[in-house]
């Protein structure tokens, strides 16, 4: 069909991308012991792009990222035994996203979708439902990050003496972020079919109330030290020792929500927000000692048989993103329900999933979204059908780590060919996972998935539950908990033939037999299709 055709809806949209990269580094002797060296990089792009399907070029996405990568380091040698480098770095990323339409307020579309701020204009997204896409820009955005900044300071420190070779020194870094996700700030209705849209019949709605804006940061620091120890001419050990802490997310505002069943008091809690119950959205861990150790030995002294060995503890260090914006976020939770009458929450801002036509309204020039004080997120005892999403984080959390440990030898066979066979292995313990703990129980459904939820079947039965005891909260749904279920491991057998040429040519063939299985393939697992069979992730 010719796009010069009227009738033709031309799907061939073009991305747009360009960009401009800035590279600048410097050395500069300060004197026969001191070393200073800097590097900036800078990186603009501007991008108009089909990220989804749309049906019209106002509904394509467009950003324009900006980044700074700034760091300098001072390398020092005050003696024969001592030498010492420190480095400082900054980083910081500015990006906005949203439809090309985001200028467009709503009504000029004569919708009304109750947006007053600028950032949710744009037309929603509704789905006709069958075959047919859907009008509106990509309902993930806007998202502005303006910026995000990182700051790092480090110093190591060397001395040589004896046999001794001594490594200590620490990094301490922060971070932070103005985020603003607004997914479904500018609402999505989806339909079933084509008849149900001509009549007005919805399927599911989904709208994001309240301010999603939060100024996060997070700080973290780490220690070492470590000892390169030559016990005889032809064997080293490495002994060493680091301490990380992490303190976890702050928002400027106390903004951060989190699930908590109990409080400290043994009272029944909720949705608590920070700094009124709760004075951080989890605890600070302070027990992250993780040991390394390591060994080479050439075996007949002459360089032809080395057998090296090795083993190490590392914990992970858990960023800004692990705790917000998976799917939810300490950041979208309707802090306020805790401990309140029920019908009278003071929401901050949360995301809404209506599974049926109940509030939308199709009158001209009316809003077409409920306002959020209608019966959002609350109960009354008796129906159920206003639940609130919602995501936590166990207030045990622990940090996730791994043990790392590997046993090679090498071998030289010729004058100029090495052999290496070598063992790998690895084992991730206490993974961050996510799970839906508030899960509909099949055998407990009463066919609308309310009361088969734990935190509903909980509740007495003059709140609509079936009275088992425990933690009663039946406004909430789905509840994505983070927590430690995930673990990993991991062996193989790596074979390496090295073969050298004149010139600078080599030849390098290399053989790995691998095993491995995990319930976490990445930092963060996603939510399993069945929470109460956690294990059954293992692949």
């Amino acid at each position: 069909m010719s796009q010069s055709d009227p009738a033709a809806i031309d799907f061939d949209f073009i991305n747009k991308n360009n960009g401009d990269n800035f590279v600048f580094k410097t050395d500069y002797v300060l004197n026969s012991k001191n070393v200073l060296s800097g590097r900036w990089i800078y990186s603009s792009t501007k991008q108009t792009e089909e990220d989804t399907v749309p049906l019209r070029p106002d509904w394509l996405s467009t950003t324009s990222p900006i980044s700074h990568v700034f760091g300098a380091s001072l390398a020092s040698t005050p003696s024969a035994n001592w030498s010492n480098e420190a480095r400082f770095s900054f980083n910081s990323f500015n990006e906005a996203i949203f439809p090309v339409d985001h200028t467009v307020n709503p009504t000029a579309y004569g919708l009304n979708t109750g947006a007053t701020d600028p950032r949710l204009f744009g037309f929603p997204r509704i789905s006709p439902g069958g075959e047919f896409n859907y009008m509106g820009g990509n309902s993930s955005w806007p998202l502005y990050t303006t910026p995000s900044k990182t700051y790092s300071f480090s110093d190591t420190a060397t001395f040589t003496r004896g046999r001794h070779s001594l490594r200590f020194g620490g990094i301490g870094r922060y971070g932070d972020v103005s985020y603003y996700r607004a997914g479904y700030g500018r609402g999505r209705i989806d339909f079933r079919h084509l008849d149900n849209f001509v009549t007005g019949d919805v399927r599911r709605w989904r709208k994001l109330y309240g301010d999603p804006g939060r100024d996060v940061s997070q700080k973290s620091f780490g220690l070492f030290a470590q000892d390169d120890y030559r016990f005889a001419p032809n064997l080293t050990f490495n002994l060493g020792l680091r301490y990380d802490v992490t303190y976890p997310i702050k928002d400027s505002r106390n903004l951060l929500a989190n699930y908590v069943p109990t409080l400290s008091n043994g009272q029944p809690s909720g949705v608590v927000q920070v700094g009124k119950g709760i004075s951080q959205p989890y605890p600070t861990n302070y027990n992250n000692l993780s040991p390394r150790l390591g060994m080479a030995w050439d075996v007949f002294g002459k360089g032809k048989t080395v057998i090296r060995a090795a083993f190490g503890m590392i914990f992970e260090q858990p960023s800004i993103c692990t705790f917000m914006f998976n799917g939810g976020g300490l950041n979208l939770n309707p802090s306020g329900l805790d401990r309140v009458t029920p019908g009278n929450g003071n929401i901050t801002s949360f995301l809404h999933v209506q599974t049926d036509n109940t509030g939308i309204n199709w009158s001209p020039g009316a809003n077409i979204f409920p306002d959020a004080s209608v019966n959002l997120c609350k109960f009354d005892n008796v129906n159920f059908f206003n639940q609130c999403d919602l995501f936590g984080v166990n207030q045990h959390l622990k940090t996730p780590y791994v043990f790392n440990w590997n046993f090679n030898i090498q071998q030289q066979v010729a004058p100029n060919t090495l052999l290496q066979v070598a063992y790998v292995a690895n084992h991730g313990v206490n993974l961050y996972s996510v799970t839906d703990i508030n899960q509909v129980n099949p055998a407990l459904d009463d066919g609308f998935e309310q009361v088969g939820r734990p935190l509903v079947t909980n509740c007495p039965v003059s709140q609509g539950g079936l009275g088992f005891g425990g933690p009663c909260f039946p406004y909430v749904g789905f509840l994505n908990y983070l927590s430690n279920q995930s673990n990993s491991i991991y062996h193989s057998l790596q074979v390496t033939l090295t073969k050298r040429y004149s010139k600078g040519l080599y030849l390098l063939a290399g053989y790995t037999y691998a095993h491995a299985i995990d319930t976490a393939t990445s930092n963060l697992a996603g939510v399993p299709p069945n929470s109460l069979n956690y294990t059954a992730e293992l692949r």
